[in-house]
């Protein structure tokens, strides 16, 4: 073609629907062009599969990540990595992880890879364009790689991430065209292949509707069924790599400055990634320099932002946290959880939730692999499953599956990577986690600190009659219902099948390492500052002299380690744990936590069908100071009794504390449309009843009511509105998957708005805008 420079510029720079069409018309006055189907005819269900455009995008920026890592493997050929992080040591990263990297480290190698926001003219739908410098394709093989179905592309390179993936072409289906520009890096073309850089536009083609067939996804190609193509010449600005323009993406909630939106979610869905890169953005409302060019952030994840919370903005402050590995038994592997709980300083005015910046309340849990989100679960899980009520809007937890095996992976891992696939794999994991959370004696205190504020703002308890009828209500239904959920029922061979909890088991109750804000706390945490320690260890010390655990229950004990943050289990090829007893004896070290100041938990579990009698753990950790071992008694006995009827978290006879709450003690999530909720932990109830919600205000509001009769008729509605509250939450809490918290707020609406009529037939009731 004679006009090849223009069209190249054009092709660079195209973010628009008329670009494109521009470019097509190019094509066609000079050469022509016709389509292929990308992949197979039949590829509209495949490609259309993904349900969330933003996680779609995720799998483009993974597919750089992996062409980065693939590159610098083949320039290395005598490199074998076997994991991402393996193979990204070839670029530069530490084996700790970018965490480890400084700023200008971090942002020299996320050049080569950066993911913008462009002008469609389209305000709802911008063109989102990811540029990689990776290994790039040569066109004579995007039909295999760039353009393919379901192919095994990276079977055989256990260094990427996009084995278990649907891989980058989801993003099509949210797409109105996809422009790809791809070009092999020079060094790695192979025998007679030309230096050129391929070309194609992507979209969906419609079918006659009258004759049922399905429409198709198609790239363009010239009409010999060959990839467009230009000589790399005329791209100056492009050594290597693949530049992909998806225009007016559907980006939904995505679409405001990157650095409120795009920014934040990339941190959260792209937890630890294995490569830094770069979000930027050029449209009229995001960020720009003094200069007025384009600004520039680099993504880091989550997991490392959640280590320096001091440069966090903001007044947030580390509470506690923790990491433990959970072993889930030699078929299924290992995972790791972190957890982080966020607090306000001492006079803080903030009143948005301390996590909202690192985590949405949809996905405060998340477990990823190789630091990309699979699966999440809600803030209220920490609520509900590890009992922490007060605390779950400050929590951020990360469950890391890089230590499963490939058939852990097979049965957890879903190809869409939205949801992790609902499996007995899946319950193991976050009941693990969930265990360890609730157990945790730094939580539990953060919890009750937090329990402690909020019940000093409030100081309308309800009076005692109102008190014991509820709980005489909530004894009546829990009579003959099942134990609560948590009680072990271990069988099997290995932890992968023990069902055992902390609940009851003989938990050690040696201390956890003081307090203070040492170490970067900052709520009155144990102390994990390392200073005064050695790299190298010199001793290992069980803190109890014996630990007791019911058969199908769980306990743990502190084990004194004196060497420095992370060396258990940075060293774990040099520990062998043994436990003395009966082969088969059903008895685990399920888990053990990361040494910190000196200190690691190590959990045990038991089998429903471990024999009762004496064991011993033998421990042996291999160091430059010598070996090092330590030996701890376990003692194994029957479970306790079950109570006949469970406890619904407080005392049936004096009931749960049951309190007004006023507009000017509202805590987090609460408004003038809110009936009230229900905070449980280990420890009690409170069904806090919303004294200005706007139904009842409105109901008590008019000028011929007493004092004394706007007070009965309080009580009146108190009563059958906390065991609405109670009922609602007793119920939610015994369920897989609760429903929307949406949905709960407006059933509760109901109920408040049934409860006045039924109080007064002629009171006057307006649903508010958006309710009922």
């Amino acid at each position: 073609m004679s006009n090849d420079k223009t069209l190249a510029d054009l092709l660079w720079s195209a973010s628009t629907a008329d670009d494109i069409e521009q470019i097509l018309n190019m094509v066609i006055g000079a050469s022509g062009l016709t389509v292929i189907p990308v992949g197979r005819p039949n590829n509209i269900g495949t490609i259309r599969m993904a349900s969330d455009p933003g996680l779609a995008l995720i799998e483009r920026l993974t597919n750089g990540i992996d062409s980065l890592l693939e590159l610098a493997v083949l320039l290395h050929p005598d490199a074998a990595p076997k994991t991402p992080q393996e193979a990204a040591k070839l670029l530069g990263v530490p084996a700790g992880g970018i965490q480890e990297m400084t700023e200008t480290e971090r942002r020299a190698l996320a050049e080569r890879l950066i993911i913008s926001m462009h002008e469609s003219n389209n305000k709802r739908r911008p063109s989102v364009r990811v540029d990689d410098r990776g290994v790039g394709q040569h066109p004579s093989m995007f039909w295999k790689t760039l353009l393919s179905l379901n192919e095994s592309n990276k079977v055989g390179m256990p260094y990427t991430m996009g084995t278990y993936g649907q891989g980058g072409s989801v993003t099509f289906g949210f797409s109105r065209y996809t422009l790809i520009l791809s070009r092999r890096h020079p060094d790695l073309l192979e025998e007679g292949q030309e230096d050129l850089v391929g070309w194609t536009v992507v979209y969906e083609e419609q079918t006659d509707p009258s004759k049922n067939i399905l429409p198709r996804y198609v790239w363009v190609v010239q009409e010999d069924g060959t990839p467009f193509t230009l000589p790399a010449s005329l791209f100056p600005d492009f050594p290597h790599g693949a530049r992909i323009t998806h225009v007016e993406y559907d980006v939904q909630n995505l679409q405001g400055p990157f650095t409120t939106q795009l920014w934040q979610f990339l941190h959260a869905a792209l937890f630890e990634p294995v490569l830094p890169f770069i979000v930027t953005g050029d449209r009229s409302n995001d960020v720009k320099k003094k200069d007025g060019t384009p600004d520039t952030r680099v993504v880091i994840g989550n997991a490392t932002r959640l280590v320096n919370i001091a440069s966090a903005k903001g007044d947030l402050q580390l509470g506690a946290y923790d990491s433990h590995t959970i072993d889930l038994g030699t078929e299924y592997g290992a995972v790791t959880v972190d957890w982080w709980a966020l607090v306000r300083p001492e006079g803080s005015t903030s009143k948005s939730d301390p996590a909202a910046s690192y985590v949405d309340a949809n996905s405060a849990v998340s477990l990823t692999l190789h630091g990309q989100r699979q699966d999440t679960e809600r803030r209220t899980w920490i609520k509900d499953r590890a009992k922490l009520p007060f605390l779950f809007k400050n929590m951020v937890v990360h469950i890391n599956a890089n230590g499963l095996l490939p058939l852990g992976r097979r049965e957890l891992f879903a190809s869409t990577r939205e949801r992790a696939t609902e499996s007995e794999l899946r319950k193991l994991i976050y009941e693990r986690v969930g265990e360890l959370i609730r157990s945790n004696e730094d939580l539990r205190a953060l919890n009750r600190k937090e329990k402690e504020r909020l019940l000093k703002r409030s100081t309308a308890a309800t009076n005692e009659k109102i008190r014991k009828r509820l709980g005489q209500f909530i004894k009546s239904k829990l009579a003959g219902t099942a134990k609560p959920a948590g009680s072990g029922k271990g069988s099997g061979t290995g932890p992968s099948s023990d069902k055992g909890t902390f609940a009851g088991g003989g938990t050690d109750k040696s201390k956890s390492g003081g307090g203070g804000s040492k170490g970067g706390t900052g709520g009155g945490g144990r102390n994990i500052d390392d200073a005064h320690l050695p790299h190298v260890p010199t001793e290992i010390v069980f803190e109890s002299k014996q630990v007791r655990i019911a058969q199908g229950r769980g306990a743990y004990v502190w084990v004194d380690i004196d060497a420095k943050n992370g060396y258990l289990p940075a060293n774990d090829e040099d520990l062998t744990t043994r436990i003395e007893g009966a082969e088969g004896h059903g008895l685990f070290l399920s888990s053990r936590s990361k040494l910190l100041g000196g200190k690691s938990r190590w959990s045990f579990l038991a089998t429903e069908d471990t024999s009762i009698g004496e064991y011993k753990l033998h421990v042996e950790l291999m160091t430059a100071n010598g070996e090092l071992t330590a030996s701890l008694p376990i003692q194994v006995v029957a479970p306790p009794k079950e109570p006949a009827q469970p406890k619904g978290g407080a005392d049936e006879e004096t009931g749960p504390d049951v309190r007004w709450i006023i507009k000017d003690e509202w805590p987090d999530g609460f408004d003038a449309q809110t009936v009230g909720r229900v905070d449980q932990d280990d420890e009690s109830t409170i069904i806090w009843v919303n004294r200005d919600y706007d139904l009842l205000a409105k109901a008590l509001a008019s000028s011929t009511l007493t004092a004394d009769q706007i007070e009965v008729r309080a009580d009146r509605y108190q009563f059958p509105v906390a065991c609405g509250l109670w009922l609602q939450h007793h119920e939610v809490t015994k369920m897989e998957t609760p429903p929307e918290e949406s949905y709960q707020r407006r059933e509760l609406h109901r109920l408040a708005e049934a409860v006045l009529v039924a109080m007064d037939p002629d009171v006057e009731l307006a649903a508010t805008d958006g309710e009922g």
